[in-house]
C-alpha cells in the first residue's frame, strides 16, 4: 500500500514542518506550511479585529475611529475580505491619518503587538478628531465673514450666502461640518484666509478640502507658535492635490 507521505506531514509541528522545508526543499511540505500557517493567522485574527472593533465602538468612539469601523463592517459583508485584511485595512488607514514617523513611534513602544498598536492609535485619532473640532470653532467665525463677504459681478452682495438663521442654527464643529458639505457652492471666491492670533493647533482637513480656490494661508502672529507647523500644513494640502502659499509671521 502506498503511503500519502501529505498526511504524515500533517501531524507535524507547524515550526518542524517549516524547518523541514527550508532543509528539503520539499514542494508540498512548503505547501503545508503555508496553508497551516494562513489557516492559523487568519483564526487569530478574526479575534484580534473583533476584539478592537468592540473596544473602539465602547470606548474609543470618535467621528474617524467610528467612520473607519463602518467602514470595515461593510467590506467585511463582501466575499473574499478577510480578517487579516480587515486589521491590514485599519492599521494602514491609521497611519495614513498619523504618519509614517507618529506611527513608527507607536510601533516601537508597542514592540510588535498590535492589539497594543492599533489600540493606541485609535487614541490618538480620537484625541486628533477633539483637537480638529475645537480648532474649527474657533476658525469658524473668520470663515463665516469670508463666506458673507462675496459679491457679484456688478459688484452687489449675496445676502443669503449665510442666513442669520444658519448663524444661529451653528453651534458645533457637527454643524460646521454638515453646513460646508451642503454649501459647498458657497466657498468657491475664497483664494485667502487670514487666521491670525486666534491660538489654533493645527488646521482642520475641512479647510483644507472645502476651500477649493483657497491659494494663500496667513498665519499672522504665530511665528513663535509651538504648536503650529507650516511644514506639516504644507504636507496637508499637498496630500489633498493643492498648491498653497503659507504666510507666517
Amino acid at each position: 500500500m502506498q503511503t500519502n507521505n501529505y498526511n504524515y506531514f500533517c501531524n507535524l509541528p507547524v515550526e518542524l514542518i517549516g524547518i523541514i522545508s527550508q532543509i528539503t526543499k520539499i514542494p508540498t511540505s512548503v505547501a503545508l506550511v503555508s496553508r497551516r500557517f494562513c489557516v492559523a493567522s487568519e483564526l487569530g485574527n478574526s479575534y484580534l479585529i473583533s476584539d478592537i472593533l468592540k473596544k473602539i465602538n465602547t470606548e474609543i468612539s470618535s467621528r474617524t475611529n467610528l467612520d473607519l469601523v463602518k467602514r470595515i463592517e461593510l467590506k467585511r459583508g463582501t466575499p473574499n475580505f478577510s480578517h487579516s485584511q480587515a486589521v491590514k485595512y485599519l492599521f494602514s488607514s491609521y497611519e495614513n491619518i498619523i504618519g509614517k514617523e507618529g506611527t513608527k513611534s507607536i510601533c516601537d513602544k508597542n514592540k510588535g503587538d498590535l492589539y497594543s498598536i492599533i489600540i493606541e492609535s485609535a487614541l490618538k485619532v480620537r484625541d486628533l478628531d477633539s483637537e480638529n473640532d475645537e480648532n474649527l470653532m474657533r476658525i469658524w467665525p473668520i470663515l463665516k465673514e469670508e463666506i458673507k463677504q462675496c459679491t457679484s459681478t456688478s459688484g452687489k452682495n449675496f445676502p443669503q450666502m449665510l442666513s442669520k438663521k444658519d448663524e444661529n442654527i451653528i453651534k458645533t464643529a457637527d454643524e460646521i461640518r454638515l453646513w460646508l458639505e451642503e454649501n459647498s457652492f458657497k466657498l468657491f471666491h475664497i483664494s485667502t484666509l487670514s487666521l491670525n492670533g486666534i491660538n489654533i493647533t493645527s488646521i482642520p482637513l475641512e479647510i483644507v478640502t472645502k476651500l477649493p480656490r483657497l491659494r494663500q494661508l496667513n498665519l499672522f502672529n504665530m511665528k513663535h507658535s509651538r504648536h503650529i507647523s507650516p511644514r506639516e500644513i504644507q504636507r496637508k494640502f499637498q496630500n489633498a492635490g493643492k498648491c498653497i502659499n503659507i504666510v507666517v509671521t
